[in-house]
């Protein structure tokens, strides 16, 4: 990835902009239940930045999902610490072939923006509280 070290410090500003916003909530610990409001986020950040991006999700049904990023062939995830079994750092980034080993990181659905993901989330009836925010 060309602009790693710039992709890593957005996601890390990302990661504690979401820990800022999460305390008081189910998922205040790990940032279980935050991975489309911190996905949706951090491409805005990185769009900003123009560095493209897309929106991944993984999902056997509406209640078991997971979104994250792909940034040029990387998955780039700032909420994967939910994940106890993969030891995540705060700030995951690794190539989709890596990242695969995780079923969580194997794409089903692929949005261009936040507000596509958003339609999604509404119409698949996601949790209220999980929906990513529109700006």
């Amino acid at each position: 990835m060309e602009n790693i070290d710039l992709v890593r410090s957005v996601a890390e500003s990302v990661r504690y902009w979401a820990e800022g916003r999460a305390v008081g909530t189910e998922g205040e610990e790990n940032l279980s239940g935050w991975c489309a409001i911190a996905s949706a986020e951090l491409w805005r950040q990185l769009n900003y930045e123009g560095i493209p991006a897309e929106i991944h999700c993984w999902a056997t049904s509406k209640n078991i999902c997971h979104v994250f990023l792909v940034v040029d062939d990387h998955v780039v995830c700032v909420t994967a610490t939910q994940f106890s079994a993969m030891d995540a750092p705060t700030v995951y980034i690794a190539h989709v072939k890596e990242a695969e080993q995780w079923e969580w990181f194997r794409s089903v659905h692929v949005f261009k923006t936040p507000a596509e993901l958003i339609y999604w989330q509404k119409k698949t009836r996601w949790v209220r509280e999980q929906i990513a925010w529109s700006v």
